[in-house]
């Protein structure tokens, strides 16, 4: 019973996160509403309110992005700094796609207005997507993640559905791309179900 018992608290050890790579949001549903107030998030820190932030503009560690009209527009502060296309217009990113140093983003505040549509890069109203971001809020370099949203242009409003970003400076992330499950606590377990099961025979 005691190699039982240490079987699991290793298991229970491996499982536990050290140093994850990839912050997850897990599911969120965040409701873009249809009207000018839109909505706000701080991907870092999970913050969600629905009136502009003090720090929204003029801190470079606060990651907010904003979203109104279900989607209409998209903008951000000094802190976040989505992937486009052309000047300022979010890209639609399918899923698995790289977000990293060789995307395009915006280099200030910015508002995207056009990113609705059927042309390239454009967003699909009411289909998942990702958008891709770079963020800086350790003031260490270029963290990059993703943010899976359904935009829309209508009073059925938009949706910002999951987010993950990058912890590890520089590195790139795939849209869609989330913690992997240690695999560790997964032997652990597995040898202590064995050992159980040998002990009752």
């Amino acid at each position: 019973m005691k190699s039982l018992r240490s079987l699991i608290c290793l298991a229970a050890l491996a499982g536990s996160p050290v140093s994850a790579a990839i912050v997850y949001s897990g599911d969120v549903n965040i409701p873009i509403p249809y009207n000018f107030a839109g909505v706000y998030l701080n991907v870092v820190s999970g913050a969600v309110v629905n009136s502009q932030p003090a720090d929204f503009y003029g801190n470079p560690a606060a990651a907010w992005i904003s979203m109104d009209f279900a989607g209409v527009d998209v903008v951000n502060g000094d802190g976040l700094f989505p992937a486009v296309t052309g000047g300022d217009q979010v890209v639609a990113l399918p899923f698995d796609s790289p977000v990293g140093p060789l995307l395009t983003y915006v280099s200030g505040p910015s508002a995207s207005t056009s990113h609705l549509g059927a042309g390239p890069g454009q967003i699909t109203a009411g289909s998942p997507v990702y958008l891709g971001f770079a963020m800086n809020p350790t003031g260490g370099g270029a963290q990059y993640g993703w943010i899976e949203v359904s935009l829309n242009d209508d009073v059925t409003g938009g949706l910002v559905m999951r987010y993950a970003y990058e912890t590890v400076i520089g590195a790139t992330i795939n849209a869609g791309a989330v913690p992997e499950p240690g695999t560790a606590a997964v032997v652990a377990m597995t040898g202590a179900v064995a050992l159980l099961r040998r002990r009752r025979r």
